[in-house]
């Protein structure tokens, strides 16, 4: 198959999908009280965050979103953290968070779609778009907890996609 044919089904797809609603899954979020801040280490923060394998229901396709947050002590000021290296004793507080992202796929009534033909769009959807409309809800979720934890506001930078080489 061509580039131009795989733009072209993943033009199509984008024509047939839209998005019904993003529901919050799981919410869990933990302050670390043994954390031993002594006002001279700069605090930090690490983000990971993927989408999961897409749950299908007839025309509905629900996308996971995941996202996991941890402030944390940098005492070494050694840049970008890897968020699974970070010691929960070095943690001040993690966030995890689990969104569905749910579409619905428009077909007219005398079509007939089958998905096993967008595979390849579908996960290219999903790494491009879904992330796109998670992430303004996982910014005002992580901003809202930090201040129910006590914390000033945390505010996650916009998402902007890494381009590929």
């Amino acid at each position: 198959m061509t580039t131009m044919d795989n733009k072209e089904k993943y033009s199509q797809l984008i024509s047939m999908i839209e998005l019904k609603n993003i529901e919050l899954i799981s919410l869990n979020c933990n302050q670390n009280p043994a954390f031993n801040h002594k006002g001279s280490k700069p605090i930090d923060a690490a983000i990971k965050y993927n989408t999961k394998e897409v749950i299908q229901s007839g025309i509905e396709l629900i996308f996971p979103f995941c996202l996991s947050l941890a402030t944390f002590s940098n005492e070494n000021n050694s840049g970008e953290k890897d968020y699974d290296l970070i010691d929960s004793k070095d943690k001040l507080f993690d966030i995890s968070l689990e969104l569905y992202l749910n579409y619905y796929i428009e077909v007219t009534d005398n079509s007939t779609l089958d998905l096993s033909n967008f595979l390849e769009e579908i996960n290219e959807f999903a790494n491009k778009n879904v992330i796109i409309n998670a992430w303004p809800y996982a910014r005002e979720i992580v901003s809202n907890v930090t201040t129910r934890m006590g914390f000033p506001p945390l505010l996650l930078p916009p998402y902007k996609a890494m381009p590929k080489y």
